[in-house]
C-alpha cells in the first residue's frame, strides 16, 4: 500500500467523521478509550516508518529491523498492519462498555438523545450499558472500602460509655475509636463516577415523555430496568411507567391481561412466558411483593375514577356495548382482573402480606362518589350501567380468592392469627373477609 493509498483511506475517515451526527460522534467516542486511541496512534506510526524507512535510514534515526521474510514487503506489511487495526477497532467498537473514564461521554450522549427526541437510539444504548451503569452506581472505589473497613462500628455509644453487654465490640474499636475514625477519614474521597452514574440513571429513568416511550415501543425493556438495586430510582420509574401502561389501552398492560384468561383447575390463572410482563411480576410473586407493583396500579384507578369526567359520564350511561366490546380496554376492569391474578399468585405461593387488596374498598367508595345513572338508564337491567357491573365484578373477585382457598396446598401461610374484627396484614384471606364486609356494608 503507496501513501497515496494510505492518504485516500485516512481522507475518507476524516470525512466521514465530519458528516456523522454529533450523537454518533459521541457514540464513537464513547467507544474508543484512551487505550484504543494510543493503539491506533502507534500503529500509524508504524506504518509511516515503514514507507519513510529509507529515509530515516539515511538520515541514522532507523533500527536495523533486518531483511524482509516470509515474502513480505513495505506495501504487504503496511496492508496486514492496517487489516489488524481495523479488526481491533471493530472488535473494540462492538464490546466497549462504560467506566469511570468515559461516563461523562455517556451523560453528553443521554443528554443530545434526549433534548433531540431520539427515543429509539437511546433505548438501544440503555439496553446496551445499564449493566455497567448500574454496577459503577453501586460499586465502591478501593480508598473507600478501605475507609469503610476503618470506620469503627461504634461512635456515640463509645463516647457515651453506654455500650450494650451483649455488643460484640473488638478491644480494638473501644480504645481506638478516635484513632480509627481520623485514619478512615483520610482515605475516605468523593466518588464522583459513582455519584454520576446515579444522576445520569435519575435524570434519564423519569424523565415522562422518554418513560412514555419505553412502555409502548420498548415495555420489556422497563422490566429490564426494574431489575435495578436502586431503590428510590426503581419506585420513581415504576410509577411513571405503570401510569403509562394503565393510561394507553394499546399497550401491553391491556394486551397481556386480555390473554391471561385460562385457569389451571381452579381459578389460578395460567401464566404464559409469552407475556413477558405479568411473568416477570408473577412467576416469582416476590418480585411483584418487592416493587409494590400494586400501589401505583392501584393509584392510578382511583385517580381515573376520580378525575377523568369522559370515563365517569360513559360508565353513568347504560351498560350498551360495554360488557361485550370495551370491558378488555377499560381500566377499572383491566386492572381489577390484574390484582386478581396477582392475589391468588400470592396465595399460591405462600406470601404473607395482604398485597394491598384493600384497594378494592377504595375502587368501590369511588365509584359509589361518583355512580350518577342517567335519566335512560334501566334499572330492570341485570347491570345497568358499566360502574353497577364494576360494582358486582369487583366482589365477584374477592368470593373468587375466598373460594381459591380450598385449592392452596400450602395453607399455612394464609391463616388468621384470630377471629377478632381487626387487621391481620399477614393472613390474605382474613384481609380479603374484612375487605368485603366492608364493601357489603
Amino acid at each position: 500500500m503507496d501513501p497515496v493509498g494510505i492518504i485516500t483511506i485516512l481522507s475518507v475517515a476524516l470525512a466521514i467523521y465530519a458528516l456523522i451526527p454529533r450523537e454518533q460522534r459521541l457514540d464513537l467516542s464513547l467507544r474508543i478509550s484512551i487505550v484504543d486511541r494510543m493503539v491506533i496512534l502507534a500503529s500509524l506510526i508504524a506504518i509511516h516508518y515503514i514507507i519513510y524507512y529509507p529515509v530515516l535510514f539515511k538520515l541514522g534515526y532507523s533500527f536495523d529491523l533486518g531483511s524482509w521474510r516470509y515474502g513480505f514487503t513495505e506495501e504487504t506489511l503496511t496492508y496486514l498492519i492496517f487489516l489488524a487495526l481495523g479488526i481491533y477497532v471493530f472488535t473494540r467498537i462492538k464490546t466497549a462498555t462504560v467506566t469511570r473514564s468515559n461516563i461523562r461521554i455517556l451523560g453528553a450522549l443521554f443528554e443530545a438523545l434526549l433534548f433531540e427526541k431520539k427515543y429509539g437510539e437511546l433505548c438501544i444504548l440503555i439496553e446496551r450499558h445499564l449493566p455497567a451503569l448500574t454496577k459503577i452506581e453501586n460499586s465502591r472505589t478501593i480508598r473507600n472500602v478501605i475507609a469503610e473497613f476503618l470506620h469503627p462500628a461504634i461512635r456515640l455509644l463509645v463516647q457515651l460509655d453506654q455500650l450494650d453487654q451483649n455488643m460484640e465490640i473488638s478491644w480494638i474499636e473501644k480504645h481506638f475509636y478516635s484513632e480509627m475514625k481520623w485514619a478512615s477519614n483520610i482515605f475516605k474521597t468523593r466518588d464522583a463516577g459513582k455519584e454520576f452514574a446515579s444522576e445520569l440513571l435519575r435524570r434519564t429513568l423519569t424523565d415522562k415523555i422518554f418513560v412514555q416511550y419505553i412502555s409502548l415501543s420498548k415495555p420489556y425493556l422497563g422490566t429490564q430496568i426494574l431489575t435495578l438495586s436502586h431503590r428510590f430510582l426503581i419506585e420513581e420509574f415504576l410509577e411513571l411507567y405503570v401510569f403509562s401502561l394503565v393510561e394507553n389501552q394499546n399497550s401491553v398492560y391491556y394486551y397481556e391481561l386480555e390473554n391471561t384468561q385460562s385457569t389451571q383447575g381452579s381459578s389460578r390463572y395460567i401464566l404464559s412466558e409469552n407475556n413477558k410482563l405479568l411473568y416477570f411480576l408473577f412467576h416469582d410473586i416476590k418480585v411483584g411483593e418487592k416493587l409494590a407493583i400494586y400501589k401505583p396500579v392501584g393509584d392510578k384507578v382511583c385517580e381515573i375514577i376520580e378525575y377523568d369526567k369522559n370515563l365517569v359520564q360513559r360508565y353513568n350511561e347504560p351498560l350498551g356495548i360495554y360488557y361485550e366490546k370495551m370491558r378488555s380496554r377499560c381500566p377499572i376492569y383491566t386492572s381489577i382482573h390484574f390484582f386478581e391474578v396477582m392475589i391468588i399468585e400470592s396465595m399460591h405461593q405462600g406470601i404473607r402480606w395482604h398485597m394491598w387488596l384493600y384497594y378494592f374498598p377504595t375502587f368501590l367508595d369511588k365509584i359509589l362518589s361518583n355512580l350518577k345513572p342517567t335519566e335512560d338508564v334501566d334499572f330492570e337491567s341485570e347491570f345497568p350501567t358499566p360502574f353497577h357491573y364494576l360494582i358486582y365484578h369487583l366482589i365477584s373477585v374477592i368470593l373468587n380468592w375466598l373460594e381459591e382457598f380450598s385449592s392452596v396446598k400450602n395453607k399455612a401461610p394464609l391463616i388468621m392469627e384470630n377471629e377478632a374484627l381487626v387487621h391481620d396484614n399477614g393472613s390474605i384471606v382474613k384481609s380479603a373477609v374484612l375487605a368485603i364486609g366492608g364493601m357489603t356494608h
